[in-house]
């Protein structure tokens, strides 16, 4: 399974990817009857949208291309995969180079790295038949590939354009009959025009950078893939709220207000006589953590505070603040002898101010976990890397009803 797992993940590199997506045949590692989901960018049922987005979003489509970029190679940062479980999980890292960049000799460089972790599921047969897995920080990873590129066009509004050109193209040459999406280009532009830009984190939600990915795999399969650069989206766009700074500021500030609220509790409650005792300030590590655990933070004390300080209020008595009050499971995999555990987990939030006024929406939330934890020969966790999947639109969905509580229907504040 692990060399199923490599050679899938090898035949992303170009040119192989674009004879594999222009074949229209799912490479061997993968079952007739594969699904999964590659977030941010989409959940797909069948063998062909597997194809498609693993292979065809590689590279360009024909070979004598010399400006678009490519995937020109793949590291393996880790592998887990435990034996009867038909699971392999990974972290590899897909290289990718913009050869117009490289051209113009950009001061910033031509390469760039995007991180894709996740888990592959195999059937008897030993092929891949469900996936799961994150581009992890993709929208900061294009945004900072394509800043010299905004700046080679005459500015980000250009290369914004751009795109919406690119896609009204897209539509023009391939969906035509059934398929047609627009009466013409000039009512392709203006839809496309009237839609926010997004950005790569959100390029499943309804907006430009969502319609302009799939109008590369237009070409391949416009039966399919026309009704996703159209105005309805084809069930390939999700309408969420798009962030802006006003919002943002709204929900900071209301972060800030429950987080000062719960300390001013806390300290009201406490008895100022009393001798300080560190352990309350700053709780020392549970036996699970080695001394040096580290991830981004360099210290066990980071890792104790980042796990656990964020999972609801300080105070016992705090009835307003959210609360992790679950955890759920959903894949764990193993490997002996290499100290290492992936997994993804659920933690399960609740908002006790929307149980008490019954929020329409509901008053809970789940933040998804995908990572792996590194073990030291004592059995403790002496190193770890996850993600918090989708954080920003699950926060964005969880934070709604409370901006529409406190700013009123209008969310004027």
């Amino acid at each position: 399974m692990k060399e199923a797992t490599r050679s899938a993940v090898n035949k992303v590199i170009w040119p192989t990817s674009m004879k594999i997506a222009l074949s229209g045949v799912p490479p061997p590692e993968f079952s007739a009857k594969v699904n999964g989901r590659i977030a941010p960018v989409g959940t797909f049922q069948t063998n062909l949208g597997a194809l498609e987005y693993f292979y065809r979003l590689a590279g360009p489509l024909e070979l004598n291309d010399t400006t678009t970029a490519r995937c020109v190679g793949v590291t393996e940062r880790w592998m887990v995969c435990e034996p009867g479980k038909r699971q392999v999980a990974f972290e590899v890292l897909f290289h990718f180079v913009n050869p117009l960049l490289q051209q113009i000799g950009s001061p910033v460089g031509a390469t760039w790295n995007i991180s894709a972790m996740g888990v592959f599921v195999f059937d008897r047969e030993g092929r891949i038949c469900s996936y799961d897995w994150d581009l992890r920080r993709l929208g900061l990873v294009v945004e900072a590939a394509w800043a010299p590129l905004y700046q080679l066009v005459g500015g980000e509004a250009v290369f914004n354009e751009q795109l919406v050109q690119f896609t009204c193209q897209a539509a023009a040459a391939f969906c035509t009959g059934a398929n047609s999406q627009y009466n013409n280009q000039a009512d392709c532009e203006k839809f496309l025009r009237s839609l926010p830009v997004g950005n790569y984190d959100s390029a499943d939600q309804d907006n430009l950078i969502c319609r302009s990915l799939h109008a590369a795999l237009v070409p391949l399969r416009p039966a399919v893939h026309c009704a996703h650069i159209g105005p309805s989206g084809g069930g390939k766009t999700s309408v969420a709220m798009s962030s802006t700074t006003s919002r943002t500021t709204v929900l900071l500030a209301l972060l800030l207000a429950t987080a000062l609220a719960g300390l001013q509790q806390a300290a009201a409650s406490a008895d100022p006589t009393a001798p300080v005792d560190a352990a309350h300030m700053r709780v020392q590590p549970q036996s699970e953590w080695q001394d040096r655990a580290s991830g981004y933070f360099p210290d066990n004390l980071g890792a104790l505070e980042y796990f656990y300080r964020l999972a609801g209020p300080l105070d016992i008595n705090d009835t307003t603040s959210a609360r992790c009050v679950g955890v759920k499971e959903r894949w764990m995999v193993c490997e002996q002898g290499k100290r290492q555990v992936a997994f993804e987990m659920l933690f399960q939030y609740v908002n006790p101010v929307l149980q008490q006024i019954n929020s329409p929406v509901g008053a809970t939330y789940n933040f998804s976990a995908l990572g792996v934890f590194v073990f030291d020969r004592a059995g403790r966790i002496c190193s770890y890397d996850y993600d918090l999947r989708r954080l920003g639109l699950v926060t964005d969905s969880a934070l709604a009803p409370m901006v529409q509580l406190i700013c009123g229907p209008k969310k004027i504040c």
